[in-house]
């Protein structure tokens, strides 16, 4: 996760993935099977991403500033 809005997966410590966000990305999660990473974003939203094929999978909005953590 980065403040450029951009969130790298690795494997093996090589980047084999980067998806986008349009805000500064603050942290990141997987869910308990790796397949799906959330990070919440400067923006107030929480993107969800599927890691195999880097698809923005939901948008997670409500939020009334930065999300800082999932």
């Amino acid at each position: 996760a980065g403040l450029d809005g951009r969130v790298r997966v690795w494997a093996d410590a090589a980047a084999v993935r980067t998806v986008t966000a349009p805000a500064a990305v603050n942290g990141l999660a997987a869910d308990p099977t790796g397949r799906r990473v959330a990070g919440p974003c400067d923006d107030g939203v929480v993107r969800v991403w599927d890691v195999d094929t880097g698809e923005l999978t939901a948008e997670l909005t409500g939020h009334a500033g930065p999300a800082h953590a999932v």
